[in-house]
């Protein structure tokens, strides 16, 4: 495991460590990284994409009792003294008499419905909140909770994505009765379901009670298309647009990749949803791998003037290196190049072949 980056975010700071990012690569593979993106890469969601309201976790708002859930901890109903001692959870409106020496704090959606209620554990890695849930495949998803603090000293909030620890809150104060929320954002590829826990590993008996509210998980989509149903995505085909993949790290200095989403109309340069996609995929990709440099090279296909398509492919390997910087990526680490027609990739005798010599392929510099 590598060290963890530290990054910070609406007054919370969130702990990712860096997956291997595996990948077996030869010159014009088409892109393959697995990531777990910190929450202010996309702001929700790219460019052209909107967010989902379809709650992809079961009873997230606890509304249903104790429900749709797996815990460690004892479940207790609503009785005096119930959340004595340690380990133990409930759902409720209130605090009411289930513990003597925390505060009594109305729930985050409404203040007056139910919220999951913990006296957290002694021992590590004790989990408080566990769900498996369905996603899209190759799809951008956000993950969100709320915590509020029951007693004087907070918690440590940990929140893991199939096993990894995304979300480390231990430098977040949680003030008492004060909601803040803790999140990520992940690109699901071909997975089909995900596994997110919640721990509290301050084991201080007196220190780590909390209460969890509005537990979830949100897709990004394209509006054309509508909003996805979990499962297999649809839109989206594994065996030509890029996706991301879980591997061994063996991707050498001086490949080429071509970024399959990254099209452009004939004379044009905009942004279209799926490439903001793919380009975001590029820059979560820089950011968990700091010492990366890599250049963007534009092409076009052989219609028009060549001295125009030179300014063209210019113009959209600029608009991409510009959107990649955007999201906090240092300008020497994303150089561009512009080769017009003089390159192709692919035949620019066919109508379908041609039209993917509009394009901006990815060179690594540096690993």
């Amino acid at each position: 495991m590598k060290s963890p980056v530290l990054s910070h975010t609406n007054g919370a700071f969130f702990t990712f460590y860096q997956p291997k990012l595996p990948l077996s690569m030869n010159k014009y593979t088409v892109l393959t990284l697995f990531l777990f993106v910190p929450f202010y890469l996309f702001a929700q969601c790219p460019n052209g994409l909107k967010l989902g309201k379809r709650n992809l976790v079961q009873n997230g708002d606890f509304e249903q009792g104790f429900s749709q859930f797996e815990t460690a901890h004892q479940y207790v109903p609503a009785q005096a003294d119930g959340l004595i001692p340690e380990g133990r959870i409930a759902v409720e409106k209130s605090i009411g008499n289930l513990h003597y020496a925390f505060k009594d704090c109305g729930d985050h959606t409404s203040g007056k419905g139910k919220m999951m209620l913990v006296n957290g554990a002694v021992k590590p890695n004790t989990v408080v909140w566990k769900q498996k849930i369905c996603v899209p495949s190759m799809s951008l998803l956000s993950f969100k909770a709320w915590f509020s603090n029951l007693v004087t000293q907070p918690p440590f909030i940990e929140i893991r994505l199939n096993g990894k620890m995304i979300v480390d809150s231990r430098d977040v104060y949680l003030d008492q009765c004060d909601w803040i929320d803790l999140g990520f954002e992940w690109y699901s590829g071909a997975d089909t379901s995900a596994i997110i826990e919640i721990y509290n590993q301050n084991t201080e008996a007196g220190d780590n009670d909390f209460a969890i509210d509005d537990i979830s998980v949100l897709a990004c989509y394209i509006p054309q298309q509508g909003e996805l149903n979990c499962g297999k995505n649809p839109f989206l085909n594994p065996k030509t647009d890029t996706v991301f993949v879980e591997k061994d790290n063996n991707l050498n200095e001086n490949d080429v990749l071509i970024l399959k989403n990254v099209q452009f109309a004939q004379s044009k340069f905009d942004l279209d949803s799926l490439t903001c996609l793919e380009l975001d995929k590029v820059a979560g990709w820089l950011l968990i791998n700091p010492n990366m440099a890599i250049e963007l090279s534009g092409h076009t296909s052989n219609e028009g003037d060549v001295e125009k398509n030179y300014q063209l492919s210019l113009n959209r390997v600029q608009a991409c290196q510009t959107y990649i910087l955007q999201k906090g990526i240092k300008a020497e680490r994303v150089k561009i190049q512009a080769f017009g027609e003089t390159k192709p990739a692919f035949d620019n005798n066919k109508p379908e072949e041609r039209k993917k010599n509009r394009r901006v392929e990815l060179k690594v510099l540096k690993k």
